[in-house]
């Protein structure tokens, strides 16, 4: 059977820095010659390794847009967290109408069928027959992570297919009913994130192929810039509500269920700790229901600038150059053997208290 990789990696660019071996939460990632190695088999797909690559050696793979024009109909299925990229955006509509202005003949939003989730996941829990709590399957490197890491947990996972499946589905069927010849139809989400590549394309709903291509909803972005600012009155064309669009933040499945008691966190780090303390049996009883992304929602915290180098700011810039010099020394792969944390931290230690670079790595090399 052929391995399906949606996160590849660039050898010559690894540093072998252990960051994303330490950071996999299915321990999917060896150090062999000093370089990473990964072992797809272990691998759910959830991007903290790109994410967490100091040295962008690793890369999520997406289908290209020129695929796109291999389709005589063309239909985009827009993620709710599309709409969410774009600043002070009032109006869904010019992410419609700019989609439209980008090639596709079509648009179905992902949103809609979230409320059609909604509304079946509503209905599945009245019933009462789901272990509490129920944990979302909206992330598929979630379900993954529960199927490899914690089998007794399964029976909690909600039973629905994800928003994006069952859009696709329906997006054909209304294609069909127009009377487009089936081989004409392309139909391709717009994703945030190389998990929903790899299940999209790995599953298909009911075993019969929906989705022709997943691309990259960054990609999309910053063609849909262009587009958008040269539309000035949008036609009426979005269908999806605010809970179906809600989907895109953090919590937004659980606050479209309208349920007072249930948790929602994000992250990798923080998925893992909660689903550890659901298999301890700590959450028993804590709520109904559970949503989960591997994917941080918050902003990427970036380099604090509140460390001075030095008050005076032309002292400190040489300070920073000197830093500079020492790190391009450095073989920038933090093993902590000096007794910094981290090669720049060493370095910002010399500068600042006089002492001398001492390096393990370094010293081995001559």
């Amino acid at each position: 059977m052929v391995t399906l990789k949606t996160v590849i990696l660039d050898s010559e660019k690894c540093i072998g820095c252990i960051t994303c071996m330490r950071r996999c939460p299915t321990e999917a990632i060896r150090i062999e010659n000093g370089k990473a190695k990964i072992l797809y088999d272990k691998c759910i797909n959830c991007g903290e390794c790109v994410r967490s690559c100091k040295g962008g050696a690793k890369r999520p793979v997406y289908d290209s847009f020129d695929l796109v024009k291999s389709y005589n109909y063309k239909i985009a299925l827009p993620s709710p967290s599309l709409f969410g990229q774009f600043n002070n955006l009032d109006d869904p509509n010019y992410v419609i109408e700019g989609l439209l202005a980008l090639g596709f003949d079509d648009v179905f939003e992902v949103g809609l069928a979230a409320e059609l989730v909604t509304d079946c996941t509503k209905k599945l829990m009245q019933k009462g027959d789901l272990p509490r709590p129920v944990i979302s399957t909206a992330c598929p490197a979630v379900a993954e992570l529960i199927l490899l890491k914690f089998h007794e947990l399964a029976d909690h996972m909600l039973p629905v297919y994800a928003p994006a499946k069952i859009a696709a589905k329906l997006a054909k069927q209304q294609a069909l009913e127009k009377g487009i010849p089936a081989d004409d139809i392309g139909i391709f989400f717009i994703s945030p994130c190389p998990a929903k590549v790899y299940s999209l394309h790995r599953e298909e709903v009911a075993n019969e192929k929906y989705i022709s291509g997943v691309l990259a909803q960054s990609d999309i972005y910053f063609r849909l810039v262009d587009k958008m600012n040269k539309i000035k009155n949008p036609r009426k064309l979005g269908r999806c509500g605010y809970k179906g669009l809600g989907w895109g933040s953090s919590g937004g499945e659980s606050n479209s269920l309208g349920l007072g008691n249930y948790i929602h966190c994000s992250g990798t780090r923080n998925v893992l700790g909660l689903l550890k303390e659901m298999s301890d049996g700590k959450l028993d009883g804590a709520a109904d229901f559970v949503e989960l992304n591997m994917c941080p929602w918050d902003k990427t915290p970036e380099p604090s600038t509140s460390f001075q180098l030095d008050p005076d700011r032309f002292a400190a810039m040489q300070k920073l150059f000197r830093v500079e010099e020492i790190l391009k020394q450095l073989p920038g792969i933090d093993c902590g053997a000096c007794g910094a944390p981290t090669c720049r931290c060493h370095a910002e230690d010399v500068v600042m208290n006089g002492g001398k670079i001492e390096c393990v790595r370094m010293e081995e090399k001559k």
